[in-house]
């Protein structure tokens, strides 16, 4: 009776061990870094950017590190990112909507992260002027005010909404005998041109047509 109780106990406790070690062999899946992943963006295919962009940023939380460099942080990601690298990625896609023979899907895509991007900046400025208030922020990373130079372009591109803005021909193509709602000179590498920029509605109305 006592050998029996003892093969017993001696049988759990292996079974036990051996499950110890198989949980201490399960590696844990390693995440990718956040600054990677928003850096990845730049060699996507631009409505592949913008689709990934737009996956990222509702799960985006901010902070202020104690120089008051603006982080972005996710729990699907490691570490954190400047959110001036997620502001460059988006007016870097939004430089090159108008050019791309992009998807109006993907065009309205883009505009529809106005509001999250510019949340994420408004966000940052009144974490950043709690920090400087309570001196958890020691100082400021340009010394001269609370926007940077990708914040001020970020804010400039809500209110412009790049992704709206079309060749003239692909405009014509489009909307045959509307005019534009606004027009855009743009004079880059001293070659001048215009952009036509169409209305949400219009777009909208577009995918519609296409879809029937």
């Amino acid at each position: 009776m006592n050998d029996s109780t003892t093969n017993l106990s001696n049988i759990t406790d292996s079974s036990t061990n051996s499950a110890a070690k198989e949980e201490q062999n399960v590696s844990t899946p390693t995440l990718t870094s956040l600054t990677d992943h928003v850096d990845k963006m730049s060699f996507e295919a631009l409505d592949g950017a913008i689709a990934t962009m737009s996956d990222l940023v509702p799960g985006l939380v901010v902070s202020i590190s104690s120089n008051g460099e603006r982080l972005i942080a996710h729990d699907d990601y490691e570490g954190t990112a400047e959110l001036d690298q997620l502001g460059e990625m988006y007016l870097d896609c939004a430089k090159r909507c108008p050019e791309a023979q992009l998807a109006l899907e993907a065009r309205l895509l883009h505009v529809s992260l106005a509001d999250s991007i510019s949340s994420l900046y408004k966000v940052s400025d009144w974490t950043l002027e709690e920090g400087l208030r309570s001196g958890e922020v020691t100082a400021h990373p340009d010394g001269s005010g609370y926007k940077t130079s990708t914040h001020s372009r970020v804010l400039k591109e809500v209110g412009r909404e790049s992704a709206l803005l079309f060749k003239p021909d692909d405009y014509k193509a489009l909307w045959p005998g509307e005019s534009p709602t606004s027009m855009c000179d743009i004079c880059e590498n001293g070659v001048q041109y215009s952009l036509w920029k169409a209305s949400k509605q219009q777009v909208e109305e577009a995918i519609a047509c296409q879809k029937t």
